[in-house]
């Protein structure tokens, strides 16, 4: 008995509807990546192993359907492609907790007549069937992505006040939980104005020197908070924590950053 009852062919990762070399099923290699935006990066692939589905989506008769969505905060969003090519999806942080569930299926987005094809199980050779708008022509398994519930590494920085500093001065400390960034507080407040209009525009200057100390700091088993941010960070990257990558902090610092030279480059052209 196969998962969906339903009275029409549906291809599945392992069913006994269409012949066995045809398949649908999602492609989730890389491990969910955590931007310095608070953001969870997913990169998102589809094994589609059938021409006559596949020409049906390239025709507009049909379209892929990606639900995500999270049992502990109950969020739920649908993502909806024209096309079976890799997507790389941005989801806010804090709407998710400990797992991301996808699933994955392909609907028709028009009425299809005589749907029949010789990749179907014999058993449909000799049925005539018509489906309507939104029947289900494709399932994939469900991918649970287990996410790590520590901070991202914007949250493991904080700025802190210090009225001995000189304005325009600030020193950076990562020798606590998190790497704290001490200014006055005229500065600090003029920062967290900058932070609401546009937070990566202190990139280039604070942050950056703030992150390349943090990198040439980082060890591969210490327990404070920022140090397992900037490690599961670094793997999002498929970094470790190496020699070279400490003799290039300023370097790495840019990529985590994604350059943000070049976005103030564009940003002053608008």
């Amino acid at each position: 008995m196969r998962a969906l009852f339903l009275p029409h062919p549906v291809l599945l990762p392992e069913g006994t509807d269409y012949k066995e070399e045809f398949k649908f099923d999602i492609d989730i290699t890389k491990k969910p990546q955590h931007t310095l935006d608070g953001d969870i990066v997913l990169t998102v692939g589809f094994d589609l192993k059938s021409k006559f589905i596949h020409n049906m989506i390239q025709h507009g008769m049909a379209k892929i359907c990606i639900v995500i969505k999270c049992a502990k905060t109950h969020i739920r969003k649908t993502i909806f492609k024209h096309n079976d090519q890799k997507i790389e999806l941005k989801l806010p942080f804090s709407d998710y907790y400990d797992r991301i569930t996808l699933s994955s299926y392909i609907a028709a987005t028009k009425p299809i007549y005589e749907f029949k094809s010789n990749e179907h199980h014999e058993e449909f050779s000799e049925v005539s069937i018509n489906l309507p708008v939104g029947a289900i022509l494709a399932r994939a398994s469900d991918a649970n992505l287990k996410i790590d519930s520590l901070q991202t590494l914007n949250a493991a920085i904080q700025l802190v006040t210090n009225n001995e500093l000189k304005d325009g001065e600030y020193v950076v400390d990562v020798s606590d939980d998190y790497i704290k960034i001490f200014m006055t507080e005229s500065m600090r407040q003029q920062v967290n104005a900058l932070r609401q209009t546009n937070n990566r525009i202190l990139f280039p200057s604070i942050y950056m020197v703030a992150l390349t100390h943090a990198i040439q700091k980082v060890t591969e088993d210490g327990t404070k908070v920022w140090e397992e941010a900037l490690r599961n960070t670094l793997i999002g990257y498929d970094r470790k924590i190496t020699d070279d990558l400490k003799s290039n902090a300023y370097r790495h610092a840019q990529m985590l950053l994604k350059y943000p030279t070049t976005f103030l480059r564009s940003a002053s052209h608008d």
